[in-house]
């Protein structure tokens, strides 16, 4: 399985068609998205678009965190509040 490890790695598997679940919302623990599946239907710039419509931007390298496999982690705010995701049906 692959690995990451840098923002380059995950601009790399976030294309058109890849599924994305959020694992965890620090904001939202019981969020509607939490555990869904979601198809990346667009790139586009710093970021994308999920079926359902709502958009992702990636942030600064230094603010990603990895969190083992397919996992990573994304600042909500400056006080340490994270939203956690992990990329699908990537092989190696």
């Amino acid at each position: 399985m692959k690995q990451l490890g840098t923002l380059a790695d995950l601009k790399r598997i976030m294309q058109v068609g890849v599924t994305v679940t959020m694992l965890k919302h620090d904001w939202y623990p019981y969020g509607p998205l939490i555990g869904m599946p979601r198809k990346i239907t667009k790139i586009q710039g710093n970021g994308g678009k999920f079926e359902g419509g709502s958009w992702f931007y990636y942030p600064a390298a230094r603010q990603l965190k990895f969190e083992g496999g397919l996992k990573f982690s994304v600042p909500l705010d400056d006080d340490g509040a994270r939203v956690y995701y992990e990329v699908e049906g990537e092989e190696t």
